[in-house]
């Protein structure tokens, strides 16, 4: 069943249930007041009655009462009974001739007989035109809950389609995207309803998914554009080998360690790879130890000064311990990435700075070198995968292009980022921010 006939037998279910209340409650409230009306009449009537009976008549009552039949229409009657049940008198109905006390329909009124405890009269009335009045009023109820009901039926139709269309638009719309569509975008209506939000929510979908993809297709792009110069490398120097590696062993030497290197840069980008993939499909962990964020900077100072004695690689003393809510591994990590990223492109001689400061909640770390430094129109991608400033020394200077995409989705996993300031030809800082933790115990990433 479509939403647009739920609709409909929603709201046509419900006003039948609402008619058949309030018609009810019609009904019985009308008939109710009839009734006291009738019964009020009754007892107006019977008293009246009584109070022309006396006890010196009370041989003759049946007389005395016949003579006052007149006074009563041809739907009443009225009884004189005593205390035991006994009755004196009973008028007779008409045309039927039938007692009226032997009838089971209509309205009874009891009244006692002043100066006479034993006696009560007991006026009927068959309420026939009360019976056809009610009667009528029901019908009416019954035909106007139908036509209600099928007019509740007809519009509630006509309202769910005329609500249902944008849907159906929206649902046409989207059904016209593809993989191959996603630069098309749903038409927002003007109303500011729950369609709106709905076509925006799909809208912005649309766009991160878009986003996906085309970083995907860059991604497998970049990734082969990459693996493609190793690939043809070894492949060059195997036939080389092939060729020339019987006859001269220096050409065999020299190959092999062509495509050692280029075999170790693939394991190299292929570690990588795997890596980020992890780190874009899991969490991080939910409990480590704090680290210490001197002792993490030391430990890169010693572990990378020896290794380019053409960088002084510096830091400022502390008199206190900063933990930050991350890793060890995982800090030593990102500096070895940034630190390292300075050292490739800073200039024999250059010193590069690590400052360490802190604030109520979070802990800066600023690693500034004096290399050739980013153009401004190059920051926003510099943290996407495979992106190089200097394309076109990329090999000269080395490396993946996958190494501050990790270092981001590191920090960010951990509650942290990244962000850079660069001048051209004057240098780059590179600023960590990172949770401060104030306590030596577990924490909750």
């Amino acid at each position: 069943m479509s939403m647009k006939w739920k609709v409909s037998v929603l709201i046509t279910v419900t006003t039948a249930a609402i008619l058949l209340i309030i018609n009810t409650f019609v009904y019985y409230q009308v008939k109710q007041v009839t009734e006291d009306r009738v019964m009020a009449y009754l007892l107006e009537k019977g008293k009246r009655l009584a109070e022309r009976i006396q006890p010196s008549t009370l041989p003759n009552i049946d007389k005395q009462i016949a003579s006052w039949i007149q006074e009563f229409e041809v739907t009443q009657g009225i009884q004189v009974v005593q205390q035991d049940g006994s009755i004196l008198f009973e008028s007779q109905t008409t045309p039927d001739s039938r007692l009226i006390g032997e009838t089971n329909a209509g309205v009874c009124a009891e009244t006692g007989v002043p100066l006479l405890e034993n006696i009560t009269i007991r006026i009927y009335d068959r309420a026939e035109k009360e019976e056809i009045f009610l009667s009528n009023l029901q019908w009416v109820l019954i035909i106007g809950s139908l036509i209600g009901i099928g007019l509740a039926a007809i519009v509630s139709y006509v309202i769910a389609g005329l609500a249902i269309s944008p849907l159906r638009r929206i649902i046409q719309q989207m059904q016209g995207i593809g993989i191959n569509e996603l630069n098309q975008r749903l038409t927002e209506p003007r109303s500011k309803d729950e369609l709106h939000q709905l076509t925006q929510s799909f809208n912005r979908l649309i766009q991160r998914l878009q986003g996906g993809v085309d970083q995907l297709k860059q991604f497998v792009s970049d990734a082969s554009h990459e693996l493609r110069t190793p690939v043809a490398t070894i492949e060059g120097h195997a036939n080389l080998i092939k060729r020339w590696g019987k006859d001269s062993k220096e050409v065999l030497n020299e190959s092999i360690d062509y495509i050692t290197s280029e075999a170790q840069r693939m394991t190299h980008l292929t570690n990588q790879l795997l890596q980020l993939a992890y780190l874009e499909q899991n969490q991080p962990l939910h409990s480590f130890e704090p680290s210490e964020v001197i002792s993490v900077i030391h430990d890169i100072q010693h572990q990378l000064s020896p290794l380019h004695d053409r960088i002084e690689l510096t830091s400022d003393t502390y008199s206190h311990a900063i933990l930050a809510g991350i890793p060890a591994d995982i800090l030593q990590q990102i500096l070895l990435n940034v630190v390292g990223n300075a050292i490739k492109y800073s200039p024999s001689g250059e010193c590069i700075h690590i400052a360490v400061d802190q604030t109520s909640q979070d802990v800066y770390i600023h690693v500034t070198d004096a290399g050739i430094g980013i153009p401004a129109e190059e920051l926003p991608y510099i943290f996407d995968r495979f992106y190089r400033v200097d394309k076109s020394r990329s090999r000269e200077y080395g490396g993946t292009g996958l190494g501050l995409a990790i270092t981001k989705r590191l920090a960010e996993s951990y509650s942290g980022e990244i962000t850079v300031q660069s001048i051209i030809d004057k240098g780059s800082t590179f600023t960590i921010r990172l949770p401060l933790e104030t306590e030596h115990e577990l924490i909750s990433a």
